[in-house]
Order: structure tokens, then sequence, then C-alpha cells
């Protein structure tokens, strides 16, 4: 109920003190979220806001809902490189709820009680994406995700410790085959670590879990470039997640970390 009446009052507002011009056009965007959300391609579409809806149309009420703290932008960059913000694009990005508690909200009565007897199907993973960028945005991180043409994506880039890391948010046990082909390709990436977060148990052993770790890269005795996983490890559960984040609630899943 507490989330119901504020998601009332966001919707009030968005009428009450926006600017007139664009009044008829926030409520639009801020509804399309969960449909945004539940594409393959989660790029934030005007066309999904409204058939043949156009950027010029809607710019003005994306940065009010932005402005007012309701919304967060992800931006898309094709490096995964620093600086992160002078390679991202401007005109490509995704948009999340600033509190994951608003797109639960959004997607209607019972959405609770699935996310804890495990009946999301296909949208768990947009919750998942979301709940991680709400984590970001409170500890003031700009977002940014990496994609290609060719289809390499890479879920979240965040700077850490003076490097670009990508981390990968995983609703099932898939392998991620775009954290793969980065880590083979050190020299063209850049990549050093990558950190994958997923909502099931995960064994030690790399031969059973080798996509949940984090991975670096090594000389080997032969002075051959390998990816081997990096130690030592921390195993977190995500209902501890924004606690770790330096946040007070979150959700449950398996978090594994690079660190002491």
């Amino acid at each position: 109920e507490e989330y119901k009446g504020i998601l009332k009052e966001y919707r009030d507002d968005m009428v009450k003190y926006a600017p007139d011009k664009d009044k008829p056009h926030i409520r639009e965007c801020f509804n399309s979220i969960p449909k945004q959300l539940a594409k393959e391609n989660k790029k934030f579409q005007y066309s999904k806001v409204k058939p043949g809806g156009r950027g010029e149309t809607y710019l003005g009420s994306l940065q009010w809902l932005e402005d007012a703290g309701i919304i967060c932008r992800c931006y898309n960059t094709d490096i995964t490189g620093l600086p992160m913000e002078g390679n991202a694009k401007d005109n490509v990005f995704k948009v999340y709820t600033a509190d994951i508690g608003l797109l639960i909200e959004m997607l209607g009565p019972g959405t609770r009680a699935d996310i804890l007897q495990g009946n999301l199907g296909g949208f768990k993973g947009a919750i998942f994406e979301n709940l991680m960028a709400d984590t970001l945005h409170k500890k003031q991180q700009s977002l940014y995700y990496f994609l290609k043409d060719s289809g390499l994506e890479l879920d979240f880039l965040v700077r850490m410790k003076g490097e670009c890391v990508p981390l990968e948010v995983k609703a099932k046990t898939a392998q991620a085959k775009s954290v793969q082909t980065v880590l083979k390709h050190a020299d063209k990436y850049h990549v050093k670590h990558i950190i994958k977060f997923g909502d099931y148990s995960c064994s030690r052993s790399p031969t059973t879990c080798s996509s949940s770790w984090i991975w670096s890269r090594k000389k080997s005795s032969s002075n051959q470039s390998t990816w081997t996983p990096s130690t030592p490890w921390q195993r977190r559960s995500l209902a501890n997640l924004r606690n770790y984040m330096g946040e007070s609630e979150g959700n449950r899943g398996v978090v594994w970390r690079y660190g002491s």
C-alpha cells in the first residue's frame, strides 16, 4: 500500500508541477518503462511510448522525470575504457526507475509474491537490472552499458580502482557469451576483471560455475596469457547487496566479489 500511494503521488505531481507543454507526454514516458525493459534490446524507444513517437516530442518529458529523481538513464558506449563519460552516446540509453519499488508497483498486484515464489518468467532479468541500476544510482555512480552493433553487450560499466569494470546481472545460470568474448580479447577491450551477479547458488569450482566468477588475466608458466578465476573470494547474498554497497535493503540471490 505504501508504494501504491507513492506511485499515485508521483503521477499526480507529473500533472501538477510539470510544464504545460510536457504534461501530456510525461506520464506516457513513465508508463512505458515496463514495456521498454521487457524488450530483449532494452534501449529506450520513443515508438514504444506511443506509435509514431519521436525524440523531439518526448526529450523534455524524460528530462523532467530525471530531474525529479523518478528515473535514471544508463548511456550506451561501444568502448570498454575510461573515461566512460567521454565515450557515451547521449542519444542511446536505457531508462530505469530510480527506485526498484516503483517498478515493482508498476508491474501490478501480486508481483511481490511472484518474486518470492520465483514466478517472474522472462521479466526477472529486467527486475534484476533495475535493482542494480537503483543500487549504483544511489551510490552516485553514473550509469553506462556496453553494446556493439554485432550484439556484444555488457549490462553495466563502472569505474573501480582506476579500471573500467563490467558488471553482468543474470537471472539464470546461462553462459555469458559476451563476457567470454571480452575476456578472450583483452588487448582489444582492455578489461581485466568482470563481476557477475546472479540469483542462484554457485559452486566455487570454476569447472561447474565458471561464468559466475570474476576473471582476471594472468601469465602462465609458458608466458602465455590465460584467464583464470581471481582469488580470494567473498560470497554474499543479494539480500545484503545494498548493505554491502552502503544501502539498507535489497533482494535475494548470490553475489561473487573479488577482494579480501
